[in-house]
């Protein structure tokens, strides 16, 4: 047998990290460290985190709204830092533009800011996981993520 050929049964291959695309809601409680993010955590864990760039604008308004600091600005940035950012793109924009079209051609509307979420989820067929569902029920083709139900109180 050659030196460093290893003979036998070779491991199943790893399957890649689930991604999930998160509203701009569930990140600022885990940005936060707000008591809310402990029902998601279960649907993130082992997951990559996707957010649109639309989220990223509206944490750095809330930022900037909110005055951080110098040290808040940076565990902003921290975090973001640690995501997959899905940037502007003519598909993107095709998608955002049918998802608004459709929802006035219903009677309905959705607000800019959550179609480009909804066209992100859409056009990269990821899960959505918010704690605003109603806000995205309305759009077809957009799969939400249910956090699992809170622990019965005891006796």
């Amino acid at each position: 047998m050659a030196r460093g050929v290893v003979t036998g049964p070779r491991p199943a291959p790893t399957p890649p990290p689930k991604r999930v695309l998160v509203d701009t809601d569930v990140l600022s409680y885990l940005l936060r460290n707000d008591s809310r993010a402990a029902q998601f955590a279960p649907l993130l864990e082992g997951s990559v985190i996707v957010v649109s760039f639309q989220t990223v604008a509206e944490l750095y308004r809330w930022a900037l709204e909110r005055g951080f600091g110098e040290r808040r600005m940076q565990e902003l940035e921290g975090l973001l830092r640690r995501l997959v950012v899905v940037p502007s793109s003519n598909a993107l924009c095709a998608e955002w533009a049918a998802i608004h079209a459709g929802a006035r051609a219903r009677g309905r509307t959705v607000s800019p800011q959550d179609a480009w979420i909804a066209a992100t989820a859409r056009l990269y067929d990821l899960p959505l996981l918010t704690n605003n569902r109603r806000d995205f029920e309305q759009v077809d083709g957009v799969t939400l993520l249910e956090p699992p139900p809170p622990p019965a109180p005891p006796g």
